[in-house]
């Protein structure tokens, strides 16, 4: 009888969205809507948030909208574009999503307008946020980095704080799965697969950088190697940030991730796989990052999707725990610790723990201790990006009808 109640509740949560979306927005059923999208354009994490919330649009809103995106220097453009959009014509209505803190110095200086709803998504709070209060009408953050304090500073009879447990991003089941059929002929092929995503050297809040280091990835290899052995086929990623820095100097390496070289903490990684037995190709496939060119990314999270595996990610990277989270079924992502994370990545991966969407690997020293979360899929893992667009479309509806 206890799972009797809870479907029905997911079910008449979707009809009641259904039929929100159907009259959301019906006073301006004869204007546009037009989608603003602002980020920092060298940044792919910036457009995938704004990008993930303006697809999860598409589903709740009545009318196809008008895209338009801007870089972080098209301010002018942007404030033109609004001017002539929707202040000539009554009938339009705008959605201007942005996301990360160098949005804020071009959101401060745009007015409140009752057919326009502001939108601002973090990965952490700043003090540059207060600006934002009574000009943004959403400003959205992680649930580990809010206080009372933060949210008495940015909330208001006009400025909404909504709280998530994942960010914003572009992936979803459906399309990370699409990219596994298309693809899938590129993997050898196995009954069973498991991922892994490496770790990377991490800012802390005060702009120090922790690194990720060889020797960290050498004890996740052998940790992993029992696992996989004569079971299943391991696929390997990592990103821009693994091995990004020398780790005696602390400068940046010029040319990791973009001279076809594998970078020193991925390749001790591998090494370590050697020394445990494993093949490459046979056991082990290395999708290494570089810069301009096609990621495997989709293709590993779709792989596993698919062929129900687990994935290994990097607790330093709030970003794709929250992404592997959202197209993966409970209890399928493990976050590991490292030495890379900051205080605020701790209380992410406890955050997302607690919410049953992950398990934690605590590394002490190479000592694993695997902290499991309470998992019961019960069709309550909500990406934030949806929950995002949920509040958006409320607030425009609100707006509308005032």
């Amino acid at each position: 009888m206890k799972n009797f109640y809870k479907k029905p509740t997911a079910l008449w949560s979707a009809i009641g969205l259904l039929v929100l979306s159907l009259f959301i927005l019906w006073p301006s059923q004869k204007g546009n809507t037009y989608i603003y999208l602002l980020y920092d354009g060298t940044k792919a994490g910036q457009r995938s948030q704004v990008d993930g919330v303006s697809k999860s649009l598409d589903t709740l809103l009545s009318v196809r909208p008008i895209r338009k995106q801007y870089d972080i220097n098209d301010k002018d453009q942007l404030a033109t574009d609004i001017q002539t959009h929707l202040k000539k014509d009554s009938k339009n209505t705008g959605i201007i999503l942005t996301a990360e803190v160098e949005s804020i110095a071009v959101l401060k200086d745009l007015k409140p307008q009752h057919n326009v709803v502001i939108a601002h998504s973090c990965h952490q709070f700043t003090p540059d946020h207060a600006q934002l209060k009574d000009i943004a009408d959403i400003v959205v953050l992680p649930k580990h980095v809010v206080t009372p304090d933060i949210q008495n500073n940015l909330e208001s009879g006009h400025t909404k704080l909504i709280q998530t447990v994942g960010v914003p991003h572009s992936y979803t089941p459906k399309n990370v799965e699409e990219s596994y059929k298309q693809a899938s002929i590129k993997l050898p092929q196995s009954e069973s697969y498991v991922g892994v995503i490496l770790g990377g050297d991490a800012p802390t809040p005060d702009k120090k950088t922790q690194y990720y280091t060889a020797e960290e990835a050498v004890k996740l290899a052998a940790y992993i190697t029992p696992y996989v052995k004569g079971k299943a086929h391991l696929l390997i990623l990592n990103g821009p940030r693994t091995g990004k820095h020398d780790q005696k100097t602390g400068k940046p390496i010029a040319s990791s991730h973009r001279d076809g070289k594998v970078d020193f903490v991925t390749t001790s990684f591998v090494e370590q796989l050697k020394k445990e037995g494993l093949e490459e190709g046979k056991d082990y496939t290395l999708f290494d990052f570089q810069f301009d060119a096609p990621s495997a990314y989709p293709l590993v999270l779709g792989t596993l999707l698919v062929k129900k595996g687990p994935m290994y990610v990097a607790g330093d990277s709030t970003s794709m725990i929250s992404e592997t989270a959202d197209c993966l079924p409970k209890g399928h992502v493990i976050a590991y610790t490292n030495g890379a994370m900051n205080e605020n990545h701790r209380k992410h991966c406890q955050s997302e723990k607690e919410a049953g969407r992950i398990h934690i690997l605590e590394s002490d020293n190479g000592q694993w201790r695997l902290i499991k979360a309470t998992v019961e899929d019960d069709g309550t893992n909500i990406p934030a990006s949806h929950i995002i667009a949920e509040a958006i479309v409320e607030r425009l509806h609100n707006k509308l009808r005032a």
